[in-house]
């Protein structure tokens, strides 16, 4: 039902922190579960120690937390161990995935701070603009862990285009201004 939270490119482990934190379960021939979040204490030991063995770690995170929705009778099912990130609303539910929670707590704050100075730069660029993908600067330590910003694919459409060429020329039309004005 999703893909796994981690990828190996080479020796470098990708961790996609957001949904596909949420571990599914067949129940039936048609139906899923919610069988548990990524990472188990092992599975976290286990990306401390390639961090710690100098391991090259890259964590793709969205935002500071997630929510994905489902409906009330699959989230009756939750395990015990999620029940308190769940919200139910009638028929409808969701589940909340805080980002980097698995992390030690002084490379969860790294990562929250990589999350605010982004909120930043994004609330002030237009959205055309945008790269799809916003890295962490190299310098940081430990420095064979880095931290992005993964951005779906925004579609194209003429109120972007026309945030982003008032953007481009603000500075030319502010410039056309002031020789109007001294003339």
């Amino acid at each position: 039902m999703s893909d796994s939270p981690t990828l190996w490119c080479g020796s470098t482990l990708v961790v996609f922190d957001g949904p596909r934190r949420l571990i599914w379960r067949a129940a039936a021939a048609d139906q899923w579960s919610l069988a548990g979040l990524w990472p188990s204490a092992r599975q976290a030991a286990q990306v401390t120690d390639h961090l710690d063995s100098g391991g090259a770690v890259l964590v793709l995170v969205e935002q500071e937390q997630t929510t994905v929705p489902m409906y009330a009778e699959e989230a009756a099912r939750v395990p015990e161990a999620l029940a308190a990130e769940v919200v139910v609303d009638g028929e409808l539910a969701e589940i909340r995935v805080p980002a980097l929670d698995w992390l030690p707590e002084p490379l969860r704050e790294r990562g929250r701070q990589f999350l605010r100075d982004t909120a930043c730069f994004i609330s002030k660029q237009p959205d055309l603009l945008l790269p799809h993908l916003l890295v962490e600067e190299p310098g940081r330590a430990p420095c064979n862990l880095r931290f992005a910003r993964l951005r779906t694919p925004r579609p194209f459409n003429n109120d972007r285009l026309r945030s982003a060429t008032e953007h481009l020329f603000a500075s030319a039309e502010e410039a056309l201004a002031v020789l109007e004005a001294a003339s």
